[in-house]
């Protein structure tokens, strides 16, 4: 399959479940972090991509999310949002880069966006083939014990200069989007699990993207006991007439994943 942005024109980490704990929570301010307030880490594991690529992730130690419930849900709506996780369509949205995008090399010199990136596989990939990225992800505590250090074990210091850092909801986040750059590429994975959530995930990415770039949005078809699926998504999308979807991957083994393209429609 023949993929271009058109610029121009857990196997090793533990196994992870979405099942949600609710409770009523005030959303979290968005803001900048500076890589030197990233919290130092002594464990890294070491993952394999598919092209070869291995990347070390940061497993923060107990503790790093200050709630009793924390140890025992990868998911506490409002409180935390699973970042501590390598997810399986990060890792299928890296693997795709790699093979289909030119190897990554496209990315070169391209403004980047990761949203809800956690332990940040997709835009570290970024990094590494030269783009400028930007990292955002719901907690403060999972940017600075996981994002970043494994932004610093897998890169060198001129690509870490090409990283900033973002905390805070969605919803914070797009009230600052005139404040932001436009974004040449959003990645985001895993981030749709939610239904209450997608209207303020699509708004954000639409306010943010370019108006010739691409989202790539990694996702399993549908998730069992939140309710997301990429259907519904898909169908928000088809409702705004400036934009257009497309399905550039679908693993259908198992629990079945995809990634799917978005883009404005060109005038």
């Amino acid at each position: 399959m023949s993929f271009s942005f058109n610029f121009g024109a857990s196997a090793e980490l533990p196994a992870a479940s979405r099942e949600p704990m609710r409770e009523e929570v005030s959303r979290a301010p968005f803001e900048e972090l500076g890589v030197q307030e990233a919290q130092q880490q002594t464990q890294f594991v070491p993952h394999t991509f598919a092209s070869g690529l291995t990347m070390k992730f940061a497993a923060p130690q107990d503790g790093a999310i200050d709630h009793k419930d924390a140890t025992r849900s990868d998911l506490i709506p409002g409180v935390y949002e699973g970042g501590f996780k390598l997810w399986e369509c990060a890792v299928d949205l890296v693997d795709f880069m790699a093979r289909e995008v030119g190897g990554g090399s496209s990315l070169a010199g391209k403004r980047v966006l990761e949203l809800g990136c956690g332990v940040a596989a997709p835009g570290v990939f970024a990094l590494l083939q030269g783009a400028h990225v930007d990292f955002q992800d719901y907690n403060r505590e999972v940017v600075l014990h996981a994002t970043m250090p494994t932004v610093l074990a897998n890169c060198t210091a001129e690509q870490v200069s090409r990283a900033r850092f973002f905390s805070g909801d969605w919803a914070e986040m797009l009230k600052a989007a005139d404040r932001l750059p436009k974004y040449d590429v959003i990645l985001t994975a895993e981030t749709i699990y939610e239904p209450q959530h997608n209207a303020t995930l699509l708004a954000l990415l639409l306010a943010l993207l370019a108006p010739q770039g691409a989202i790539l949005l990694a996702a399993k078809t549908y998730y069992f006991g939140v309710g997301g699926s990429l259907r519904a998504f898909e169908a928000r999308v088809a409702a705004d007439p400036r934009v257009a979807t497309r399905r550039v991957f679908q693993h259908a083994a198992g629990v079945n994943r995809e990634i799917i393209q978005i883009a404005f429609i060109a005038k």
